[in-house]
């Protein structure tokens, strides 16, 4: 990560390494891509994952988080993305929309990534 990424920095950030599942959304919300990623790093206001398809600054995303055996569904948008190799690339996802179930299962989520 580049050092003036941390400068713009709204909230801590803490180490993850979990697997996840997202999906890209059209303009009308449609899937559009699905795939496998992995968090890199978690924050209250939004994550960083490894992907392997580049993802376009501003794309919608629902990404699907699990901890234990609860699953919860993020909405979220594309603000940087940039390629880490020859085949994967990193992108920061903000939060944008989740429910009130959603909110306390992350709010565990980013707990545990706390604690490690």
């Amino acid at each position: 990560m580049k050092s003036e990424d941390f400068e713009r920095r709204q909230a801590d950030r803490k180490e993850s390494l979990n697997l996840l599942d997202f999906a890209v959304l059209g303009p009308q919300g449609e899937v559009i891509n699905r795939e496998m990623g992995r968090t890199l790093e978690v924050s209250g206001k939004g994550l960083r994952l490894e992907t392997p398809v580049f993802l376009e600054e501003g794309q919608l995303l629902t990404v699907t988080l699990g901890l234990a055996n609860e699953l919860v569904e993020i909405r979220g948008r594309v603000v940087h993305s940039e390629p880490t190799s020859d085949e994967k690339f990193a992108a920061g996802i903000e939060l944008l929309e989740m429910t009130d179930h959603g909110r306390a299962v992350f709010a565990r989520f980013l707990e545990a990534f706390q604690k490690a």
